[in-house]
Formats: structure tokens, sequence, C-alpha cells
């Protein structure tokens, strides 16, 4: 089991998140050291996922000019989601190996934007999620903002 702050042999050809990268596929955004995707099942809408174009696993391994362009994506889409959908109050998660959650071996941060009473009856009693646009059309309102801010 690797500790925490040391580097593991890398599994970046089986990543999936990597392929992605390298596809360009279903990307939001990118720069030097981060990308941005929707993530597959969103917990609501504009619900995204940040990575850091560097495959580690843990914070600890990025070098400190990756960590802080990384962070610098992570508030760029805080910007990108505030002015889609009007919000200031955000849900930033990440998980770090399996006993804390992390299903993936590719360190990433979720960012869910959330508005006062937004869990409905359906999410509530039915444990059933309800979005107000499919994940395509989030991908293309987050571009459309993004052109609009740079």
């Amino acid at each position: 089991m690797r500790k925490p702050g040391t580097k593991e042999k890398s599994v970046k050809d089986e990543c999936k998140f990597c392929k992605k990268l390298k596809a360009k596929e279903e990307l939001v955004f990118e720069n030097t050291h981060a990308f941005v995707t929707i993530n597959d099942s969103p917990y609501k809408e504009g619900h995204i996922m940040i990575f850091p174009k560097e495959h580690v696993i843990d914070l600890r391994d990025l070098d400190e000019k990756s960590l802080k362009g990384f962070y610098d994506t992570i508030n760029f889409m805080l910007k990108v989601l505030e002015k889609n959908y009007n919000t200031k109050s955000f849900n930033i998660g990440c998980n770090i190996g399996s006993p804390a959650g992390a299903t993936y071996e590719h360190l990433h941060f979720h960012i869910i934007p959330r508005w006062v009473g937004d869990s409905g009856f359906m999410e509530t009693f039915a444990s059933t999620r309800v979005l107000k646009e499919p994940p395509e059309k989030t991908r293309e309102r987050l571009i459309q903002t993004m052109k609009e801010l740079t």
C-alpha cells in the first residue's frame, strides 16, 4: 500500500481520465497544469471535475508550480460556475485513497454549485436526482461562459 505523499508507479496508460485528456474527449477546459470535465453522473447541474494533468493520486505528489496551477484552475472554474449558475455557494471535495472514497487513481476535485433549497422532494425521499439540464448542455454553457470571461 502506498504511503500518502510518496510516488507510486503510474497507471497512466490505463487511466480513464488520462485517456480523456489525450483524446481531448469531453474536455470543458484545459491549461498547462489542469483539465476539467463534466461529471459522468452529476449530482446537480454544473457538477464538474478538475484534474491535474500530471497523473498523481495525492495532492502531496504535485510540485509547487503544478499545485498552484491546479488551484488557479479551481478558482477560475468557480468564477465560470458562479456566472453560469448565479450562485456563490459550492461543494468542493476530493477523496484521497480508497478508504476515503476514492474510486479512481487520478487526483481530482469535484465542484458542485449549490442553492438554497436545492434538495427537493425527489432527492430527499426517493433518493433520486433531478437535473434541470443534461451534462452535454452544461458543457456547452460552461465553454460559452469561458469565452465571455477571457
